[in-house]
């Protein structure tokens, strides 16, 4: 049976990859070398519905003539911290001044360092 029926007898479909081009070499060098696609990710459309940001990746290892595949089901979005900085203009402001003092009273005794206190002051200031 050729990879199209199945595909369509399943009503599957290739996942796509990222990475290299082949997930099989023969190791040769030169114009005797071989590469094909051997390893595929396939689902079908209740699984790719299901799964919005799946991904398939060819991982390449220097010590095979296979390169692994690498699902991904999740994406993950990571939100890059930016650095906190305190503004002195904030103390000129009651409310924030009122802020500032209930942060740093929670931290009297030297409960916390002065990057958790800028951390919780930070996390105060976004809800305010």
């Amino acid at each position: 049976m050729e990879l199209i029926d199945f595909l369509n007898d399943i009503k599957g479909t290739d996942l796509g990859f990222e990475g290299a081009c082949f997930t099989w070499t023969d190791r040769q060098e030169g114009d005797q070398r071989i590469m094909a696609i051997l390893d595929r990710g396939i689902a079908n459309q209740k699984w790719v519905e299901a799964n919005p940001y799946a991904s398939v990746k060819h991982l390449y290892h220097p010590g095979s003539d296979h390169i692994a595949l690498f699902l991904e089901i999740e994406k993950k979005f990571f939100k890059k911290s930016m650095r906190f900085r305190f503004d002195n203009r904030w103390s000129s402001n009651e409310e924030c001044s009122d802020l500032i003092n209930k942060s740093w009273q929670e931290n009297k005794n030297g409960r916390l360092s002065g990057l958790l206190w800028a951390r919780n002051f930070k996390n105060s200031l976004t809800t305010y």
